[in-house]
């Protein structure tokens, strides 16, 4: 998320006022692993706010990474007023590196904001403002799909040059490409993902 996903994000921390944060340096990958690991261990932590998991060569950061008894539940903040299908996605991909990394997830959820919330005078009641939307009870059978995709993304990384992509509609989905305009300037309107080389 960024800018006023990145505030919905940290206000959705008041729904677990104990939880704890993994705040590390950018780029060190393998301390924020740990700190995860270790927040896990203690029974009195009830939620970790951007957990850090590697497995399968794949990294992910959750939003929320709740305990549930013998479970963890994964809950992304978005900042939109209902799930949206690369939300769904994006947890689906969160839940299967966790699983990788050997932790068992019981659910995934996406807590957004709730359209019918009006502000009172008070100021904003967080608890009244999101809405928690189960998406997986079981997020296993997604899998199969992901670890297809993880495939091919290792196999392009394995290239020796750049794939070339040409535009088309993964351009505009599930949003618009920050980068759009400049390779529209250079590249044909068809083709396909390929090696150069």
């Amino acid at each position: 998320m960024a800018n006023g996903g990145e505030d919905v994000g940290r206000a959705a921390r008041v729904l677990y006022p104990d939880g704890v944060v993994v705040d590390s340096a950018p780029g060190s990958d393998a301390a924020n692993v740990d700190h995860t690991r270790s927040l896990m261990l203690d029974a009195g932590v009830p939620a970790i706010f951007y957990a850090a998991f590697s497995g399968d060569v794949v990294h992910a950061r959750v939003d929320i990474l709740a305990r549930e008894n013998a479970t963890w539940r994964v809950i992304e903040v978005k900042s939109a007023t209902a799930p949206k299908p690369h939300h769904r996605e994006d947890a689906a991909f969160q839940a299967f590196v966790i699983a990788s990394a050997g932790v068992s997830v019981g659910g995934v959820d996406v807590v957004h904001v709730n359209k019918s919330y009006i502000r009172g005078t008070d100021g904003i009641d967080w608890g009244q403002f999101f809405v928690r939307s189960p998406i997986f009870i079981d997020a296993d059978s997604e899998f199969p799909e992901i670890q297809k995709r993880v495939a091919t993304m290792r196999a392009v990384l394995q290239c020796q040059t750049p794939p070339e992509i040409d535009p088309g509609p993964h351009c505009d989905q599930p949003r618009p490409c920050e980068f759009k305009t400049r390779c529209l300037a250079s590249k044909p309107a068809t083709g396909s993902v390929f090696c150069r080389g």
